[in-house]
């Protein structure tokens, strides 16, 4: 459980960078904008325990330098997964859930789904570039826990 405290330092480094972007923005605090902490929060901390887990599983599979290597960056990824995830579940949760087509339901749902996180890959860019996401990079390298013996990182 050496994780739980890097992935919830890393939620509220993630909410203060992006209530700070907000801030220096000049937007107006509203419910979009405090949602969208709360999904830089949950991505943040989610995102750390995917990036752990990946870094894990390469060592156990005896690719501890690749581990290493990895260490720097894993944790974005890891938090665009996580975030993506996070920002369906909070759309579809205001939303009020599916609607789904009663003739394909499964193929409404995946692609409803797709396109919701379609929109947050694509509406993400503005808020990481120039300075968030190396800052979070940075964050994520600092408070990650390494790999283990044997790797680089």
């Amino acid at each position: 459980m050496k994780v739980l405290r890097p992935a919830l330092q890393l939620g509220l480094i993630s909410a203060a960078l992006m209530a700070l972007s907000i801030t220096s923005h000049r937007e107006i605090w509203a419910e979009r904008t405090v949602l969208l902490v709360m999904v830089w929060f949950a991505g943040g901390f989610f995102g750390a325990l995917v990036a752990t887990g990946g870094l894990t599983l390469l060592a156990r599979l005896g690719w501890r330098r690749i581990a290493g290597w990895l260490r720097p960056v894993a944790f974005l990824p890891g938090f665009l997964l996580a975030g993506g995830l996070a920002f369906l579940i909070q759309n579809r949760i205001r939303a009020g859930g599916y609607e789904l087509n009663p003739d394909q339901p499964v193929f409404s749902l995946v692609f409803t789904s797709a396109r919701i996180l379609a929109v947050f890959l694509f509406s993400v860019p503005q808020h990481l570039l120039p300075w968030m996401a190396p800052a979070m990079v940075v964050a994520g390298y600092a408070l990650l826990p390494g790999p283990g013996k044997g790797s680089i990182g």
